[in-house]
């Protein structure tokens, strides 16, 4: 009988999973405030005009229904939705649930212990994920059409994938000396590669172009903290911020734009967007956290997979010395560049949190509306604003003109139509 009563509420979740994926692009939300013209005012030194601030628009509503919904019932780690429209969900008991036309089915056959960290490959096609004791995890990739796990050689910490092809960097303990190191998952036999020695502690990497990685130190408004630049292929660093307090930053996938949270007077922060020189493009006149924002950069040639790294001498096209030739490097041509936000109602509030620290330790909650900015003009616009919903939105990411975000009070994954 309890065996029964086990199946039976398995199947009850799936069923439930799946309709909501199917019953989320059928149900119109609350129509969001029309466009608000503006730009984004220029750094200290630069001309331009100052925007409007989000969270006080000034317009009245539009008609336009905004599609928004919930996409999964069951909290949510990381996700991966495909240009038809089939997601893929890691949930924190390591369940790897795939949802595919409104029915949703469970791809792993067992669950792996203690699910420290999950994180998709740029195609969605393989699942990176740590397992574990936190001082000594076990890493492990998922490959999504075989349904398989595959135990890595090494300890990855701080691992990232690369945005274009399957090459996993991470740290590795040399002695007491961490060595930033990749290598080629697609290649079986192709040993890691060392790119460069480092004398850091703890850092986020954030691997944002073929030849670019983001070194960050984990931010806090108690310590300072720096961003570098490293080049993979000429294997040379660049400062972007130095000493600064309360730092947190996102890229976008050209590499040359990063949105950057500065803590001022141990409360509040400013946001700024700036280039990998660390050269003030912008400074927003609005305030969040850029955990709570995802660039979206629509080019004609999009990132496509590449089967070996750059640096790797596995690559099969040699020069007539024999040494590894990189493939050719196409530059996009950009159709349209925004930035989306979550944006706290309650501005006072982070005005009087320490960021991001309150945030990251769970003392601080937000309500958030979605905006966005058009990175071309400065234009402001309101994609979904609904004082009924009490949204937290974290990893928001951009797929088939959709806005997806996981809800940090309820760990469930919702998405919102752009319409665009």
């Amino acid at each position: 009988m309890k065996k029964f009563l086990y199946t039976f509420v398995i199947v009850a979740a799936i069923a439930i999973l799946g309709f909501g994926w199917y019953f989320l692009f059928y149900r119109p939300a609350q129509p969001a405030p029309a466009t608000t013209p503006g730009t984004l005012p220029g750094a200290s030194g630069q001309s331009g005009q100052s925007a409007q601030t989000p969270t006080t628009p000034g317009q009245a509503a539009s008609t336009t229904q905004a599609k928004f919904g919930v996409v999964a019932q069951n909290p949510v780690m990381d996700f991966y939705v495909d240009s038809g429209n089939n997601a893929i969900l890691v949930q924190p008991d390591s369940q790897i649930v795939e949802i595919s036309n409104g029915n949703a089915s469970v791809l792993n056959s067992s669950a792996m212990p203690d699910l420290l960290s999950a994180s998709f490959s740029f195609d969605g096609k393989k699942i990176l994920a740590s397992f574990g004791n936190p001082l000594t995890p076990q890493d492990s990739i998922f490959e999504v059409a075989s349904k398989t796990w595959q135990p890595t050689a090494q300890s990855l910490r701080s691992a990232v994938w690369s945005p274009d092809s399957y090459q996993i960097t991470y740290l590795a303990d040399k002695n007491g000396v961490q060595a930033l190191t990749t290598f080629d998952e697609a290649n079986a036999g192709t040993k890691p590669t060392i790119l460069a020695t480092l004398h850091i502690n703890d850092v986020i990497l954030n691997w944002i172009g073929p030849n670019k990685i983001i070194i960050s130190d984990k931010g806090s408004t108690l310590a300072a903290g720096s961003v570098w630049s490293f080049d993979v292929q000429n294997k040379t660093f660049s400062p972007v911020i130095i000493d600064e307090t309360g730092l947190q930053s996102i890229w976008n996938y050209l590499a040359n734009t990063g949105l950057v949270l500065e803590t001022t007077n141990m409360f509040g922060g400013k946001l700024s967007l700036l280039n990998t020189s660390g050269q003030t493009l912008n400074a927003l006149t609005f305030l969040t956290l850029p955990s709570k924002c995802v660039f979206d950069i629509q080019t004609q040639n999009p990132p496509q997979a590449t089967s070996a790294p750059t640096t790797s001498s596995s690559t099969k096209s040699t020069s007539k010395k024999g040494s590894a030739t990189p493939p050719p490097v196409v530059t996009p041509v950009i159709s349209q560049e925004y930035l989306y936000c979550a944006v706290p109602r309650d501005t006072q509030r982070l005005n009087t949190s320490a960021l991001p620290d309150d945030y990251l330790k769970g003392a601080l909650f937000t309500s958030d509306d979605f905006w966005r900015i058009d990175l071309a003009t400065g234009d402001t616009s309101a994609v979904f604003i609904d004082p009924n919903q009490n949204l937290d939105a974290t990893d928001l990411k951009i797929f088939n003109k959709t806005l997806f975000f996981v809800n940090r009070f309820d760990k469930k994954l919702y998405a919102i139509s752009l319409g665009q």
